[in-house]
C-alpha cells in the first residue's frame, strides 16, 4: 500500500503498518512542498480563469443579427485603412478601395471621395497598394484604383476595377453593389 503523508507521521505510519502485518510504503512531503504546490495549483486557476474572462470579452464574433430596431446607422464616410475600421458594425456596406497614391486615376477618385458625402451605412476604405501589398495580394489587386465590396467577414461581394471609368460616387455604388 501506498500512502502519502506529512514527514513528521511517515514513520508512525509504517511502525503502525508492521505492526498489523502490512507493508505501508510511504511518500512524504514537507510543510514547504505543500505551500508551493498549493501557489502553483493556484497559479493555474488564475491563468485559466483570465483566460476564460478574457474570451468572453474578447471573443471574435463571426455572424452578427440585428434586428432593424436595434440597429443603428452611421453617415456615409471615407476612411483610411485599419483592421478595425473592418469591423466597425455600424456599416452595413463596405467598400475597399486599392489605390496608389500619385496616379492620376487613384487621386482623382480620393478627390471625389473626400468631397461628396457617402450614402449612409456606406464606409469606402482607402488602402494604399504599395503600402499594404500583402492585403492588395489577398484580394488579387492588380490594377489600381479598384473597389472591392466585401462583407462583414472580408470576402469579396463583387470587384470594380475604376481605371478609365466616370469618378463619381454613383458610379461608385452602381458598379459595387
Amino acid at each position: 500500500m501506498v500512502l502519502c503523508c506529512q514527514q513528521k507521521y511517515g514513520e508512525f505510519i509504517k511502525k503502525q503498518g508492521k505492526k498489523y502485518g502490512v507493508k505501508i510504503t510511504t511518500m512524504c512531503y514537507t510543510d514547504d512542498m505543500i505551500r508551493r504546490s498549493v501557489w502553483l495549483i493556484l497559479a493555474i486557476c488564475m491563468a485559466f480563469f483570465a483566460a476564460i474572462t478574457a474570451y468572453v470579452y474578447i471573443k471574435p464574433t463571426t455572424t452578427t443579427t440585428h434586428s432593424v430596431s436595434e440597429h443603428t446607422s452611421a453617415a456615409g464616410r471615407y476612411v483610411d485603412y485599419a483592421p478595425i475600421v473592418l469591423t466597425d458594425q455600424r456599416y452595413d456596406r463596405t467598400i475597399l478601395y486599392f489605390a496608389r497614391p500619385g496616379s492620376d486615376e487613384s487621386d482623382a477618385f480620393a478627390a471625389t471621395l473626400a468631397s461628396n458625402s457617402l450614402p449612409d451605412s456606406t464606409q469606402v476604405v482607402r488602402i494604399d497598394v504599395d503600402r499594404y501589398p500583402e492585403l492588395t495580394k489577398r484580394y488579387g489587386v492588380s490594377v489600381p484604383p479598384t473597389f472591392i465590396r466585401v462583407n462583414r467577414l472580408g470576402k469579396p461581394l463583387s470587384t470594380w476595377v475604376g481605371y478609365g471609368h466616370t469618378k463619381t460616387i454613383a458610379e461608385i455604388m452602381q458598379q459595387t453593389r
